[in-house]
């Protein structure tokens, strides 16, 4: 069973040209063109980033609501993240995911690094989180 997340809106947002828009310029703003963003139809996007087969669904569920299917592995989690939260903080909209409980404002951008940082936080072994944290460093595509 694939993870979703979902950008929610106080607002109608869902038109497909305005979510266009932001991916390019997220695309532009913080990966340098590097994302390869396909319009699947008129309402879902597939975003990958270097690597086969393994990329992320984006479609509108709703006028108020947008969807995230996430990809495999730690460096598509955090383009998943980057383009959940871009999108809710230019929007100032509220992020959900399945598997997290509470709501969110959309944040600024994180770099890969920070983003692993934050994900081996949370281990109190030092030895551990460093292994851990080489691990995830090596999933880096660009």
């Amino acid at each position: 069973m694939a993870n979703h997340c979902f950008v929610t809106s106080k607002k109608w947002f869902a038109r497909p040209e305005m979510i266009d828009s932001l991916l390019i310029r997220l695309n532009e703003k913080h990966f340098e063109g590097k994302l390869d963003i396909q319009r699947v139809n008129k309402a879902e996007w597939y975003i990958s980033a270097g690597m086969p087969n393994n990329g992320l669904s984006v479609w509108i569920t709703s006028a108020r609501k947008l969807e995230i299917r996430h990809a495999l592995g730690t460096w598509m989690g955090w383009i998943c993240t980057s383009v959940q939260e871009f999108i809710a903080s230019e929007l100032d909209c509220i992020c959900s995911d399945e598997g997290i409980v509470e709501r969110w404002k959309g944040r600024a951008f994180m770099s890969y690094e920070d983003y692993v940082n934050n994900l081996v936080d949370c281990v109190e072994n030092e030895a551990d989180k460093a292994l851990l944290k080489s691990y995830y460093l090596q999933e880096k595509v660009w």
